[in-house]
């Protein structure tokens, strides 16, 4: 499942590019890995692949199985590496929606589950609250009902149904079923009636697996990691919700740009980094296996950037979206990606923030996809015919055309410009030296270079140590969770009012004056390890740069015609329900002469809840009050 818009991360567009090299004609003689594992994977067999099922398992093997066949090392011994996750089974044989004159709807085809409670009620279907003990029938939000006393469950309808994977996040205080337009008439002509509505589940701890694949590199100390995720939403009876799209196509890629670089660096050929291949597990219950992986790679690597693949090669489309988290080094990956692609005639684009998946879990990450469909994805069309191979093939050829060169960047057959620049090994060593907040300039094929450390991330305390004790207005703790991350982005003076070569030493360490004033994004994360989490972020956009304006509007112009909540009769908040039962987003904007501020809030304190919960959270942790600190610390 993807969660869009969970996190709004500021991305900086610097200058400097990388021109692609010519392309290289793999031989190999495993030209059907792709279509092999999109049957295998959207199988009856595999059942969905929800999390803890057997279908799941199967599918782990077949990826395991394939990474040994490419002959790539394991990951301590096995290619398993096991975590233990909670998991949710539906028992659908007492799942029940029937009316009192017998008549029976299907679980899978007429409803599905969208929040869950072991309950079997027979009430009364009303279409308004009747001020009696009763099951709604709403073709609106269900959030409005979630607190009312008197409404004991919800039947909403939508169009086309969608399941979300069954997990702890659908656990609510009553049944909320989704209805297909077939059953919301047929209940129209029966409100007054009684209605059985009954669901039986229990939670369970599993142990799964995340199956990685190795490439060793000259550099053991760091590595690229190509990630997918193997899971999906299950089934119900019939009807198995295959996810061909979402996310066979990933991992279908992933195992092909496997094979083909397993094949390319045989014969003494190495890559500079390892490179690691992972089909990961959970993510459709919130990110629980690429968090894992990355809390395990962050222990054996000094460095690891993510190339997460979800959702790719949706026939009809001719486009790659390209999404990324973290450094300068990041960034410029993503260039040197787009320049391989253009070099291709391939079309390609930036899209700031496009949605949530495993790379959320990697501080430098970087996402790849055709685009998240919810016209397709989470359905049970979601089949194969609804991707494209050929399509994803010529995807999977221009990743590893851009992996190779990234490893071998001193023997690739640069044009170089005035205007583009060799973003060699020798720029990452200079900045590993910086400290946060420092900057110099150094020789880069002579012309100078501005490097800049300028993102940090820690406690509150370190933060304020930073920051002169700016940020003290931060609360400790919301809701019982304590603040577990803080991290700000200071990176304005690479776009914005850069220091001028001219005027420095070269190879001189030199401290950015008033820091504070380069502030462009505070991150908060409150709650850790698998329990559910609140993020607080707050971004300044400066007006008189175009890049931060344009970067405000695609943040404003999200979720138009949205719901939005009224706090003191004066401050307008933009809530944004997915209408497929995803992550909530709420928003808040202000600004004054001299910048646009933003606000948004996502986690546990907004999913499900009602606009009631919502106010009361705002009102009772002063999040205007801690917002307005945010601006007033900037303007000083």
């Amino acid at each position: 499942m993807k969660r869009v818009n969970k996190l709004i991360f500021f991305i900086v567009l610097s200058i400097f590019c990388l021109m692609a090299c010519s392309l290289e004609t793999y031989r190999g003689n495993k030209d059907i890995v792709i279509e092999d594992a999109l049957e295998y994977l959207a199988s009856n067999k595999c059942d969905g692949r929800l999390v803890g099922t057997k279908g799941n398992k199967l599918a782990e093997e077949y990826i395991a199985d394939k990474f040994k066949e490419f002959g790539l090392d394991t990951f301590d011994e096995r290619h398993y590496v096991p975590y233990e996750q909670k998991t949710v089974t539906i028992d659908e044989s007492k799942v029940c929606l029937e009316l009192e004159n017998g008549k029976k709807f299907i679980y899978g085809k007429n409803f599905v589950e969208a929040k869950i409670k072991n309950e079997n009620i027979m009430l009364p279907i009303y279409k308004n609250d009747e001020g009696v003990d009763c099951i709604i029938l709403t073709s609106n939000n269900a959030n409005e009902y979630l607190d009312n006393e008197h409404v004991k469950g919800v039947l909403v309808l939508k169009e086309d149904l969608q399941r979300a994977a069954p997990s702890t996040m659908k656990i609510g205080n009553k049944n909320v079923f989704s209805i297909n337009k077939g059953t919301y008439e047929s209940l129209k002509k029966c409100v007054g009636q009684h209605l059985k509505m009954s669901m039986v589940y229990k939670q369970n701890k599993e142990t799964v697996n995340n199956v990685v694949g190795i490439l060793p590199g000259k550099d053991r100390g760091k590595a690229i990691i190509i990630t997918a995720h193997l899971d999906h939403a299950g089934s119900i009876g019939d009807s198995i919700y295959r996810g061909a799209l979402d996310n066979c196509s990933g991992v279908a890629v992933m195992l092909d740009i496997a094979s083909k670089l397993s094949e390319y660096y045989k014969n003494g050929k190495i890559p500079s980094r390892d490179l690691i291949f992972c089909a990961v597990n959970g993510e459709e219950t919130n990110l629980k296996g690429s968090y894992k992986i990355s809390k395990a790679l962050s222990e054996k690597y000094s460095n690891v950037i993510d190339i997460n693949l979800d959702c790719v090669g949706e026939k009809g489309t001719d486009e790659i979206i390209i999404d990324y988290i973290g450094t300068k080094e990041v960034e410029q990956m993503c260039r040197e990606m787009v320049d391989v692609l253009d070099h291709n005639n391939i079309k390609s684009k930036y899209i700031s923030n496009y949605g949530i998946s495993d790379h959320i879990s990697f501080g430098d990450s970087i996402l790849i996809s055709t685009g998240f469909n919810f016209d397709i994805i989470h359905k049970t069309k979601d089949t194969l015919d609804q991707v494209d191979s050929d399509w994803m093939k010529t995807i999977s050829y221009n990743i590893c055309e851009f992996l190779k060169q990234f490893s071998q960047k001193d023997k690739s057959k640069i044009v170089k410009t005035q205007t583009q620049f060799d973003n060699d090994r020798e720029i990452d060593i200079e900045l590993e030296k910086l400290k946060f907040g420092e900057y110099k300039f150094i020789n880069n094929n002579d012309r100078p270079f501005y490097i800049a450390k300028l993102n940090t991330n820690g406690t509150l305390n370190d933060i304020n140590t930073h920051f002169d004790d700016k940020f003290t207005f931060i609360p400790q703790v919301i809701e019982n969770k304590a603040l577990s991350d803080c991290g700000v982005n200071a990176s304005r003076s690479v776009y914005y009012n850069s220091p001028k070569p001219e005027e420095y030493q070269m190879d001189k360490v030199y401290r950015r004056d008033n820091i504070i004033n380069d502030v462009v994004g505070l991150y908060l994360t409150y709650g850790c390890d698998d329990e559910p989490r609140i993020y607080v972020n707050m971004h300044m956009y400066l007006k008189d740069s175009s890049l931060e304006m344009q970067l405000s509007e695609e943040i404003n112009t999200y979720g138009n015609n949205k719901d939005t909540i009224n706090i003191n009769d004066n401050t307008l908040y933009k809530l944004i329900r997915d209408e497929s039962d995803l992550m909530d987003n709420l928003i808040y904007t202000k600004e004054d002469e001299k910048a646009k501020y933003i606000l948004t809030i996502q986690g546990c304190v907004i999913e499900e809840k009602s606009n009631k919960d919502i106010e009361k959270f705002i009102e009772e942790y002063n999040i205007e009050k801690v917002f307005d600190e945010f601006i007033r610390s900037l303007m000083k």
